[in-house]
């Protein structure tokens, strides 16, 4: 009898040899691939070599802002999480003491402060809390209008966010956006206003950047020539909105939608052989702007 049971297991186990030598083997999983701004590709691009969904004046917004200066509907904790990824904002050191903007020595508004006026701490506290809840994202900031990029320094030293901050010297290479989530500097910070003594690392935009003009009464208006900062600046900057006076949301959701924006972007890409790096927009939500920057950058 235990003959008999040694035989059976031994033709079991022969039967189990038999099957295996005769399956292909399983290839293991293949890991995934962690993202850069929402998207593998775009990890191992330099950050001149990647497109940016960019609001203009993303600081106002609606209802905070009055309509006659309000350039979205979402301040910029929402623009963020929607996917935007640099913001343009008119800061001001003057006339920030006041019961309009609030104690602070930092001030961003549209045009005057009476129609809306916030201190620097609504954009840099969102801006810091995204950073620290994604850590595969690269952020920058355009700090437009009349600021000292001294007192800029100060403002984000303030709020934290001096430990995320790049330092660019010009002319040397962009690291890729997997370095820079590496190094956690995932902070770009550029400043309109050219300090004597340079700000700790708050880059003067137009040593970096060309753009188009920006004043466009029409969509007739648009064109691709270079308007400000040298034509072999590192990053390129595409103006896309329309302002008669005040910005004007009916006319956003109209450029604002392909195929006219792609059509619009492509035309500029292929006049100067170039990536278009920020995208500035008014009224993001409109149209198809996240999209054409996916477009842009070759993915879905």
């Amino acid at each position: 009898m235990k003959l008999q049971y040694v035989c059976y297991w031994a033709l079991i186990v022969v039967v189990l040899s038999l099957y295996g030598a005769c399956t292909e083997p399983v290839e293991p999983p293949m890991p995934e691939l962690l993202p850069c701004n929402g998207h593998p590709e775009l990890c191992d691009r330099a950050y001149n070599e990647v497109a940016y969904a960019t609001t203009h004046n993303g600081n106002s917004y609606a209802p905070v802002y009055h309509f006659w200066a309000a350039n979205h509907n979402y301040p910029v904790g929402q623009q963020l999480e929607d996917g935007v990824r640099a913001l343009m904002i008119d800061a001001y050191d003057s006339s920030c003491v006041d019961s309009l903007c609030g104690l602070s020595e930092v001030c961003v508004y549209h045009g005057f402060p009476g129609l809306g006026c916030e201190p620097i701490e609504m954009i840099t506290t969102p801006v810091r809390e995204f950073l620290l809840a994604n850590p595969r994202e690269v952020i920058t900031l355009i700090m437009d209008a009349g600021a000292n990029p001294h007192n800029l320094a100060m403002a984000l030293e303030a709020a934290n966010l001096t430990q995320y901050m790049h330092s660019q010297n010009l002319g040397e290479p962009w690291p890729t956006l997997q370095n820079l989530i590496d190094s956690g500097k995932r902070l770009v910070v550029f400043s309109s206003q050219n300090a004597t003594v340079p700000a700790p690392n708050i880059h003067y935009f137009w040593d970096f950047t060309v753009d188009t003009d920006y004043q466009a009464e029409s969509r007739f208006d648009f064109a691709c020539d270079y308007f400000r900062g040298a034509a072999n600046n590192d990053l390129f900057l595409i103006n896309h909105f329309i302002t008669i006076n005040v910005p004007q949301p009916d006319s956003a959701a109209a450029i604002n939608s392909n195929p006219y924006l792609l059509e619009r972007v492509n035309t500029c890409i292929n006049e100067h052989n170039r990536i278009a790096n920020f995208l500035a927009v008014d009224f993001y939500s409109f149209g198809d702007v996240l999209a054409t920057v996916d477009s842009i950058n070759g993915v879905k």
